[in-house]
């Protein structure tokens, strides 16, 4: 069993009645259900993983000391690892935590509400999050403060065509991204109505300011020159 692995199962069982369900996932007794087992074998190797990448990037992490004094985010981690069976949606969540554990953010405050919602995503929603990130910066559009990450409606049919699926279905992913946040298609204007409400126009898909800050947690490359060796 690895450091990382040691360190997560030793703090999870000096937890409290909070997390007792947690708990049941992670460390669970011989007879409990097969659906449990796969949960624990689920958490395990994605803990395995997340290691083997943190290795590459050629970090060396106190996992002990990062599970005792970063405890919150990542149990929330472990636990959702745990539970969910989509690759795709595995793939993010390992992202967040390498992200976590290599210490790539500014500000994790909102790190607890993207592994909320990854629970609501789907694999397309993934997939068309990736191409309107890549999109954006082929043309050097991602990384400019000044430009409000948008896209133009007729590219729906291409990222149709490129993933496989109905404009529909991207139709679909879109409404599914704006109720997450992700994405708004809603626009505030000056002008206000008859009743003195702000007025508001429909236009292209762009992203939030949240939508910005969990493509850049979830699903930007993280690149290993980011960091350079050393330990953490």
């Amino acid at each position: 069993m690895s450091e990382i692995t040691k360190a997560a199962l030793e703090v999870v069982k000096q937890e409290t009645e909070a997390i007792k369900d947690l708990v049941g996932i992670l460390l669970p007794p011989s007879g409990h259900a097969m659906i449990t087992k796969r949960r624990f074998k689920n958490a395990l190797a994605s803990l395995e993983e997340v290691k083997e990448e943190l290795k590459k990037m050629g970090l060396e992490i106190d996992y002990k000391t990062y599970f005792e004094k970063q405890l919150k985010i990542p149990l929330l981690l472990v636990e959702s690892l745990a539970n969910e069976e989509e690759p795709s949606l595995r793939e993010i969540l390992k992202k967040l935590f390498i992200n976590h554990l290599s210490q790539k953010y500014e500000d994790d405050s909102l790190y607890p509400a993207f592994i909320s919602i990854i629970k609501d995503l789907t694999s397309i929603d993934i997939d068309i999050l990736q191409k309107f990130h890549n999109l954006l910066m082929e043309n050097n559009k991602w990384a400019n403060d000044e430009f409000k990450p948008s896209i133009h409606r007729d590219t729906l049919s291409g990222i149709a065509k490129q993933l496989f699926i109905s404009e529909q279905t991207v139709k679909a992913s879109w409404e599914n991204l704006e109720r997450c946040k992700i994405i708004t298609t809603v626009y505030p204007v000056r002008s206000v109505t008859a009743r003195g409400m702000p007025n508001a126009v429909i236009g292209p898909p762009s992203l939030t300011a949240f939508g910005v800050l969990f493509i850049q947690a979830c699903i930007e490359e993280t690149k290993w020159s980011d960091h350079g060796p050393g330990s953490l």
